[in-house]
């Protein structure tokens, strides 16, 4: 429900912006699609909760920059990118968004076990 209201809002606020509806449209399937797979790893996984954080967060980026920037932002969908710019957008997102994943889990983890040990 809440990835829902998410959706939602992600599209009103895209559409507020002046994004085309390619955009919007790239955003609300993207936006279904890793974060469901994101929340369906977490869930299931039987990892410490920082490994969880990282595992689901890094499958769900890839997931976002691929299907983004194919739908969103190529040739198929806005025509933003050309099709030999689409392969290094994909892979500069998927970087980014990895490091920052695993930097987060870094920080989940500092948090996380500072509060075990005071418990």
């Amino acid at each position: 429900m809440l990835i829902l209201l998410a959706m939602i809002l992600s599209a009103l606020t895209s559409l507020l912006l002046g994004d085309t509806l390619w955009i919007v449209f790239a955003s609300i399937i993207t936006f279904a699609v890793s974060e469901t797979t994101d929340t369906e790893i977490y869930s299931r996984l039987k990892l410490p909760f920082h490994l969880r954080v990282a595992y689901s967060g890094i499958v769900g980026g890839i997931l976002d920059s691929i299907i983004f920037v194919v739908i969103g932002l190529s040739p198929l969908g806005a025509n933003i990118l050309p099709w030999n710019a689409v392969f290094l957008a994909i892979v500069g997102q998927i970087i980014v968004k990895t490091l920052v994943q695993l930097v987060a889990a870094i920080i989940v983890k500092r948090i996380f076990f500072k509060q075990a040990k005071v418990v």
